[in-house]
């Protein structure tokens, strides 16, 4: 399927001083990788460093861009579920969820069995392309085991390519090598199986998991998205263009750090910002002004980095299957409309920051199924 994208909310005049705003912001400000070997990466690039702060300069960015690939082959198990990333249209399951939402609307800490539940759907679903991720955090795993043993299951369960999570540098790697065991082959470049979602801890900072779950997956050429969810007037400045410049400066110091790593390695540009609720702090899904944000930096991946690109889509503030929920997920259609890639929330979640999972709610078809 061809993208030929219909929603555009600033015009084309503006890529520039979005671009040359973020450079100014990594090359006068910095931004923090809260792991000393991180940093010693970027020393080793020849970049300037003040303690974990590091200030990448333009040409570093510029020559990073150049070098990410426009498109890349996500591998699966099977090969004929094999697909392209960058051309047509990918959707895989939720990420992050923490409660389960059962047939007639009991509500419950997710467990490992929802877990293998949630790959067997995504195995049976034509449109989920991909799997793996985080469709419900189980809950009754410790963090010793649990990413393991998630991979364990979307491997068992599904033929589709994969998704991990975001963990320690030594769990990263020993979830790469269950990949590497159930592909059949040593991963490296061109043989992108694992993909995983890196998100950083806005403002402008790395956390230590993100910085060793990066360096792991960089060295064995294996794909991330690259997703700030800042919140307008908290984590991020409340003007949505000002908010834009800072989630496309944070998505640049991830696509540039991988690059100084593996040079070439596959990177997906994928704004996931939002607004605070003022009265709370919280991060807000199911508004409008989430996908307005979310388009800007679209198009920024889009059209100006020519880059392959993903956002959330589909996430709402309903607590149940229901006309609100409806209403939530056609505003943030607009993130498919935009031209995004690779779609992620858009089956089975609800509430506010997508903290719920739902299962079908039939019980005679969630049984038959």
């Amino acid at each position: 399927m061809k993208f030929k994208a219909k929603v555009e909310v600033i015009p084309k005049e503006e890529y520039s001083r979005i671009h040359d705003g973020s450079i100014r912001l990594l090359e006068e400000m910095g931004i923090v990788f809260e792991w000393d070997e991180a940093v010693d990466i970027c020393k080793k690039a020849g970049l300037k460093t003040d303690g974990n702060t590091v200030f990448f300069t333009r040409k570093v960015v510029e020559d990073a861009l150049a070098a990410l690939p426009k498109r890349y082959e996500w591998k699966a198990q099977n090969p004929e579920q094999n697909v392209t990333v960058g051309d047509g249209f990918i959707l895989h399951p939720p990420f992050g969820a923490v409660y389960v939402q059962e047939p007639g609307g009991r509500r419950r800490n997710g467990t490992m069995a929802d877990f293998d539940n949630f790959q067997k759907l995504s195995q049976a679903l034509p449109l989920v392309k991909a799997t793996g991720s985080l469709p419900i955090t189980p809950g009754d795993t410790g963090p010793e085991e649990r990413y393991l043993r998630m991979m364990h299951s979307a491997l068992k369960h599904t033929d589709k390519p994969v998704i991990g999570a975001i963990t320690t540098y030594e769990r990263a790697n020993q979830v790469l090598d269950l990949v590497e065991l159930a592909a059949g082959e040593k991963l490296g470049e061109n043989k992108a199986y694992c993909a995983t979602a890196i998100n950083p801890l806005s403002p402008m900072k790395w956390s230590p998991e993100s910085c060793q779950t990066m360096v792991a997956y960089a060295k064995r050429w294996q794909p991330m998205f690259y997703i700030p969810c800042t919140m307008t007037g908290t984590t991020a400045p409340i003007g949505l263009m000002g908010a834009a410049v800072q989630q496309n400066a944070e998505i640049l110091s991830g696509l540039t750090f991988g690059q100084l790593i593996s040079p070439g390695m596959p990177g997906v540009y994928s704004p996931g910002s939002s607004t605070a609720y003022m009265r709370n702090a919280a991060y807000v899904t199911g508004t409008p002004e989430m996908m307005l944000l979310n388009n800007i930096n679209l198009q920024m991946g889009r059209e100006f980095y020519q880059l392959p690109t993903r956002t959330m889509c589909g996430m709402c503030s309903a607590k149940t299957v229901d006309a609100c929920g409806g209403l939530n997920d056609a505003e943030l259609t607009h993130g498919d409309a935009g031209g995004a890639q690779i779609l992620n929330e858009c089956i089975g979640i609800l509430d506010e920051t997508g903290r719920l999972a739902s299962f079908p709610q039939d019980p005679d078809r969630l049984a038959r199924w």
